[in-house]
C-alpha cells in the first residue's frame, strides 16, 4: 500500500524510560520490557542498586506482592500491581550478565528486598 504524506522519526528512548516501575500492571511493563531490549534496557532499581533485566516473561501461577522480589528454586520474581513478572538473565550495576538464579545466590538477605 503506497504511503502519503511525509515519513516521521520516533524520537530516541533514553535510559530512565525503561524503569520498570512496581505500581505498573503486569501487561504494560512487559510491553515496555519489549519496547526497550536491548537498548537502552529495561531495569529495576532495588535497595541494593539497579538491576537490568536481559530476560523476563509474565508469571501467570505465581503472586508476589507488589514491589517485592521473591526468591523460590532457581525463580526470581517481581510482584506488580496485577500480577509477577519472572527474571531469566539479568544484570547487576558494575557486574558482568547472569542468570537470574546465580544472581540470587549471591544475595543473602533477599527476603528484605524491594524495588521501586
Amino acid at each position: 500500500v503506497p504511503q502519503t504524506g511525509r515519513a516521521s522519526y520516533a524520537p530516541k528512548l533514553s535510559s530512565a524510560q525503561g524503569q520498570l516501575l512496581s505500581h505498573n500492571t503486569l501487561e504494560p511493563v512487559y510491553n515496555l520490557f519489549r519496547a526497550v531490549t536491548p537498548e537502552p534496557g529495561a531495569w529495576i532499581d532495588t535497595t541494593s542498586g539497579r538491576i537490568k533485566v536481559l530476560d523476563c516473561a509474565p508469571e501467570h501461577e505465581r503472586r508476589v506482592p507488589e514491589g517485592r522480589i521473591s526468591v523460590a528454586q532457581d525463580h526470581v520474581v517481581i510482584g506488580f500491581h496485577d500480577g509477577a513478572l519472572g527474571l531469566r538473565r539479568v544484570q547487576p550495576a558494575g557486574k558482568s550478565a547472569m542468570s537470574a538464579a546465580d544472581w540470587a545466590r549471591g544475595i543473602h538477605s533477599l527476603g528484605d528486598w524491594s524495588f521501586a
